[in-house]
């Protein structure tokens, strides 16, 4: 699924009950995505793919903690790293 992530996704969104999870990619910035557990809980993710070409998962945080401007910050600066 794609969307644009604002808080108000970020707080309204549940997983559907027929999957385990679902992950939400950003429309904004490339990578960025929001995972919804079946459990409720979320979680902000940045992918990229590394130098051998090979595509990359690095955890950010938990949504109940970060909001989502700062999550997408610290996914840019991850990305800028890798």
């Amino acid at each position: 699924m794609r969307t644009r992530l604002t808080a108000r996704v970020v707080r309204e969104i549940v997983c559907p009950s027929h999957l385990a999870k679902l992950d939400v990619f950003d429309e904004v910035q490339r990578g960025f995505l929001l995972e919804i557990r079946k459990s409720g809980g979320k979680t902000f993710y940045q992918r990229y793919t590394n130098a051998r070409g090979q595509t990359r998962q690095i955890k950010i945080g938990a949504a109940e903690i970060l909001n989502v401007s700062v999550a997408r910050r610290r996914g840019r600066e991850l990305w800028r790293k890798h």
